[in-house]
C-alpha cells in the first residue's frame, strides 16, 4: 500500500529558522521523511491547531481526549455510534481532511493554477483507496478514524511544543520535536497502512 501513493514532498527539510515548518534549501537541519499514501509530513504539520481541532472534534464527535469504549453499551447507543463512524468517515473520504494532510489548498495557490497538483494527486488516490478497502474490510472504516484523529492530536501537540520554545531553545530543541513528530505521525498510520496493504 505505501508504495502505490506517493507523497510529493518526501524527504523535503522540515527544520528551518524562518518559520514553524519550512522547506528552505538552507535549513538548519533536515528531518528523514518516509512517503506515506495517508498523508504528507510537511503539510500536516503545517496545519494550523485550530483547524486540527475542528477536525478532531468532528471525527471524534466532541470526544478530543477521551477515549471510548463499547463494552456495556446498549443496541441503540452502538446503532448511533455507527452512524456516526460513518459520517466521520465520510469527512475523510469526501470532505477536506485528507486535502489538509496533503496541503491541497495551500500547494494549488502557490504553484499551480488550472492542472491539477500532485497534492491533489495524492488526495484524490488516498479517498479512492480508502473507499475501495472499507467495501472489502469494514474495520478500515474505524481504523482511519483512529488514525487522523490521532494525526490531529500530533498537530496540535508539535504547535504546543514549537509555541513553548525560546529564541534559545528554538535552535537546540526544534529539529527533535519535528522528528519526534514525523515519528509519531508514522506510528499512528501503522495499523490502518498494515489493513490497507491486506485489503487491496
Amino acid at each position: 500500500m505505501s508504495n502505490s501513493i506517493q507523497s510529493d514532498d518526501v524527504n523535503t527539510p522540515l527544520c528551518g529558522s524562518g518559520g514553524r515548518i519550512s522547506d528552505d534549501a538552507s535549513s538548519i537541519g533536515a528531518v528523514a521523511m518516509k512517503a506515506s499514501p495517508f498523508y504528507d509530513p510537511l503539510a500536516t504539520l503545517d496545519i494550523h491547531p485550530d483547524i486540527a481541532r475542528g477536525f478532531l472534534i468532528l471525527l471524534t464527535n466532541g470526544a478530543i481526549d477521551e477515549e471510548t469504549s463499547n463494552a456495556g453499551e446498549s443496541s441503540s447507543q452502538l446503532e448511533e455510534d455507527e452512524e456516526k463512524n460513518e459520517l466521520a468517515f465520510l469527512a475523510i473520504t469526501d470532505g477536506n481532511i485528507v486535502d489538509a494532510c496533503f496541503g491541497v489548498e495551500k500547494r494549488v495557490k502557490k504553484r499551480f493554477s488550472s492542472k491539477k497538483s500532485p497534492a491533489q494527486e495524492s488526495s484524490r488516490k488516498c479517498k479512492e483507496a480508502l473507499r475501495e478497502a472499507a467495501e472489502i474490510n469494514e474495520s478500515i472504516r474505524s481504523l482511519a478514524i483512529e488514525a487522523y484523529s490521532e494525526c490531529f492530536r500530533v498537530v496540535i501537540k508539535f504547535d504546543k511544543d514549537v509555541r513553548a520554545l525560546g529564541m534559545v531553545t528554538w535552535c537546540m530543541k526544534y529539529c527533535t520535536i519535528t522528528s519526534n513528530a514525523v515519528k509519531r505521525l508514522e506510528e499512528v498510520f501503522k495499523l490502518l497502512d498494515e489493513a490497507m496493504s491486506t485489503a487491496l
